[in-house]
């Protein structure tokens, strides 16, 4: 198998995998219409088990039974703009068939604005994605099939150049060697590579060339709008149209004839810059949009014009709402010269669904509105004319009356002085009389305060003598106070001798209190020290320095014991297991000689079954160097799930949907059941049971007893998990719902649903709780006995966690374990002192693989892992305590 077959075999299994865990996806084209046939053509090949399938935009498949709708959405077919709004939203809950829609990368924008992105693009396959791994093959098997031998070796290495490489599509390098193997039959290296210097210009000397090939018979403005009718606006950006015929026409108003000769002339051999479909054109190479400067300047065009006319249409709409107002003279004078100069628009008003009549309407109204307005303002200055004539005649009788006025008002304003003149003198003889009133008013003042001088006086005397015999009385009061504050004296002195006691004994206990603190104190001052020192022992790891290191993290490991500290402290218990890990190095990593995807222990541990990516399951065995390979076991189809029943007997699920049952001594393999299966899976919880999902529905339940599988009963519902808790309790999560019962016969009962597909389950003792690991790199805890309970979700890996483990260990704790596919392990030290929330805090992260860790076991009477990964590698994890502090490790 070259590696070419590989990435292929990897590309299907991945499309495969996400069309069995969803009802619909969306396959993104990356617009280079070479390389999307070819895949499309691959795809569909494989889903109908290499049978030809029909060149159609929508048809239906059929995969091991299963309906596959495959349909093409395509810019400006039919009912396109219903059916993309429809998208996806009918199909979900569908249980005739699933779906599979190609979309072109352009409309991924305008279906992210009609839903949440959250529920698009889990949904999406990007072809883009596999263009730099697959083009170079694509480009030569297209010169194999097109029969083109000249300077295709030549062309072909142009993709070693980064530039072009990353700019250049498929049909582009194609389309540049079929025309430039035509202009150069007899074609060396040498003269190749001097023609290669107008690669990046050649596209718009092709259009320059199509535009003088109508010179004089087709004009450039028809030529202009044939190709703005396959360009279609929306909002700030555009995306290319298919179109019939009957389309062009309708878009453009060209006649029939012209019409037939340009799309005749553009989708030759020798242009290439349309392509048909059946019925439909459309533009054929990509880079014609923004490589021809022509084609360029005309979407240009058509962008101006429509957003005029968005706008026009706007204030129209707002007009016609009651919410806007009509045009002025300058916008009314802007909007005509505008609707002159883009005419042409206006034909095309089928493929936008504007409203032509609501904007010519409006700018009618609003010169309308404007003649209006100036006639009124005609008869306005008319009416002014004749009323200015009126005020003259008016104001000539009015000045005559004001001057006959002024002489009365003279005659009166005499009289009015003489009367002044009287009530002034009356003034003054008023102003007299007061005065004398006043002096009169002070002299009985004075005689009334010299009368309350002589009773003050007399008052104060009185108050003296009541003052003296008050001092009296005081003096004895105070004789009488100064006899009892003796007494108190004598009591508070006894008092003070009795707290002086009280105050010894406190003194002598805040000694004792402060030796302990102190105590206290070293210890955590040592345990401190610890820490640095295992921090100091990763630090010679680093430097390859194990001996040393190891031996400083065991001394760490019994400072931070004997001081009481907790035994399983992150940096110490990392350091003895990074010391473990890179003294056993060699012992502790096996290099496949493929990438692994499934691996299962045996139960005596002293052999590991691995299945890797090119079919093949190996066998491990222990050694005293560590594991060494033992043999191949021959296998029919592609695994999918494997595990041993036995030291001798090894079952696995093959793609195809069979169940085999084979020995890894002898190599013997026989069909567990005539059954066809979707997926299989162990109950874990110390269960000896398997789960195997039929293809057609329901679960069988299979158990080993004297070497044969019989089925226990049958479940209604398909779980992609499972697990025994306490010996008493089944717990199924399908998807992300949680479910339990009695027995795996009795029916399910719904309990809890998580925020994610629930990936792996594992229950804790400590702390009496189920936790599970989720698609979105999250664990969450939950007691399925009270679900009222509180619930903690922790962000732990930034993808999908592949398993969680759970295991018994050292002083009276738990090790939790959780894998992703981030290539990361990490550790978790349980402990009924320590909430869950503490120990993801101080979690120990190992860096395990390069790449995504596709299977996690353990053995879990010996603490010791297994972890197998895409980057080749069988790593084993010793994590028992007792063998890291072993004295013979230094």
């Amino acid at each position: 198998m070259d590696r070419t077959d590989s990435l292929f075999d990897r590309l299907h299994s991945d499309f495969s995998l996400l069309l069995d865990s969803r009802q619909y996806i969306f396959l993104i084209r990356t617009g280079d219409h070479i390389f999307d046939d070819f895949l499309f053509k691959k795809i569909k090949s494989d889903l109908l088990h290499g049978k030809d399938s029909p060149n159609s935009q929508s048809i239906e498949l059929k995969n091991d039974g299963e309906k596959i709708k495959w349909v093409e959405i395509i810019p400006g077919g039919e009912d396109f703009f219903e059916n993309l709004k429809n998208l996806g939203e009918n199909q979900e809950n569908s249980s005739d068939a699933k779906f599979i829609y190609v979309l072109p990368s352009s409309l991924l924008n305008t279906l992210v604005d009609q839903h949440k992105e959250a529920d698009i693009l889990p949904h999406c396959i990007f072809l883009s994605d596999k263009f730099h791994t697959y083009r170079r093959f694509i480009l030569e098997q297209t010169f194999l099939l097109k029969e083109i031998n000249n300077g295709k070796e030549q062309v072909s290495s142009l993709f070693d150049a980064p530039i072009i490489s990353k700019e250049s599509s498929i049909s582009k390098m194609y389309f540049f060697c079929c025309s430039y193997g035509k202009e150069n039959t007899s074609i060396t290296t040498p003269r190749l590579q001097s023609g290669l210097s107008s690669f990046h210009t050649f596209l718009d000397e092709k259009g320059s060339d199509f535009i003088k090939k109508f010179d004089g018979t087709i004009s450039l403005d028809a030529i202009e709008s044939f190709f703005r009718s396959f360009i279609y606006v929306r909002k700030d950006y555009f995306f290319p149209l298919s179109l019939e015929l009957s389309d062009i026409i309708s878009y453009t108003n060209l006649p029939i004839n012209e019409a037939e000769i340009l799309l005749s002339t553009a989708s030759d051999a020798e242009f290439q810059i349309l392509t048909k479909t059946e019925t439909r054109y459309s533009i054929k190479i990509p880079e014609y949009l923004k490589e021809w400067k022509d084609l360029v300047r005309w979407i240009e065009h058509e962008k101006r014009a429509y957003q005029q006319y968005q706008r026009l249409e706007t204030l129209a709409n707002d007009y016609f709402g009651n919410l806007g107002t009509l045009l002025s003279k300058e916008q009314i004078d802007q909007a005509l010269i505008w609707e002159q100069e883009a005419a042409g628009f206006y034909v095309w008003e089928k493929k936008y669904n504007h409203n032509k009549a609501l904007t010519s309407n409006y700018i009618l109204l609003s010169q309308n509105h404007l003649e209006e307005q100036l006639k009124t303002q005609q008869k306005k200055r008319a009416r002014l004319l004749k009323n200015s004539i009126r005020v003259s005649i008016a104001v000539s009788i009015a000045f005559l009356l004001s001057s006959f006025t002024a002489l009365i008002a003279y005659l009166e304003r005499n009289s009015a002085i003489k009367q002044q003149e009287l009530a002034l003198l009356a003034k003054e003889e008023a102003e007299e009389s007061r005065s004398i009133a006043e002096i009169e008013r002070l002299q009985a003042l004075e005689a009334q305060k010299n009368e309350r001088l002589a009773l003050g006086k007399a008052e104060i005397e009185r108050l003296l003598a009541l003052e003296s015999k008050a001092q009296a009385d005081i003096q004895r009061s105070n004789a009488i106070v100064a006899l009892d504050m003796a007494k108190v004296s004598e009591k508070q002195a006894s008092i003070a001798r009795e707290v002086a006691e009280k105050n010894e004994v406190i003194a002598n206990e805040a000694t004792r209190n402060a030796e302990v603190n102190f105590e206290k104190s070293e210890k955590l001052r040592n345990q401190q020290e610890a820490r640095a020192t295992a921090l100091e022992a990763l630090g010679h790891f680093d430097n390859k320095n194990i001996a040393l290191g190891f031996s400083l993290a065991q001394e760490a490991f019994y400072k931070n014991y004997n001081n009481d500290g907790f035994p399983l402290q992150a940096e110490i218990f990392k350091a003895l297991l990074y010391g473990k890990i890179l003294d056993k190095s060699e012992e502790l990593n096996v290099l496949l000689e493929f990438p692994g995807k499934h691996v299962s222990l045996s139960p005596s541990q002293d052999e590991i079954a691995v299945y890797t990516i090119n079919g093949r399951i190996s066998i491990f065995e222990k050694s005293s160097s560590g594991f060494s390979f033992k043999h191949h076991i021959p296998i029919d189809g592609y695994v999918k799930t494997m595990g041993y029943l036995g030291d001798e007997r090894l079952i696995y699920l093959t793609l195809e949907g069979q169940i085999f049952e084979t020995n890894p001594k002898n190599l013997k393999t026989s069909r567990i059941s005539g059954t066809t299966y979707s997926s299989m899976l162990r109950i874990s919880g110390g269960t000896n049971l398997w789960l195997a999902t039929k293809a057609q529905g329901g679960t069988d339940i299979f158990s080993t007893i004297d070497e044969v599988s019989t089925i226990l009963g049958e479940t209604s519902q398909n779980p992609n998990q499972a697990i025994l808790v306490n010996n008493t309790q089944f717990i199924w999560a399908a998807d992300n719902k949680l479910y339990q019962s009695r027995s795996p016969q009795e029916k399910w009962e719904y309990f809890f649903s998580a925020n994610s597909p629930i990936k792996s389950m594992a229950w804790s003792k400590t702390h009496d709780c189920l936790v599970i690991g989720l698609e979105n790199g999250q664990i969450q805890t939950l007691n399925p006995f009270n679900v009222a309970a509180r619930n903690e979700e922790f962000s732990i890996h930034a993808s999908r966690i592949s398993h969680l483990e759970i295991i018994p260990y050292d002083f009276g704790t738990e090790l939790m374990i959780s894998t992703g596919y981030d290539g990361s392990i990490n550790l978790f030290i349980l402990d009924q002192t320590k909430p869950i929330a503490s120990s993801v805090s101080s979690r120990i992260s190992l860096t395990a693989h390069r790449s995504w860790i596709r299977e996690f076991i353990m053995d879990r009477k010996n603490s010791v892992a297994y972890s197998i990964g895409n980057d080749r590698m069988l790593k084993i994890w010793p994590l028992a305590l007792e063998e890291l502090l072993r004295s013979d490790q230094q």
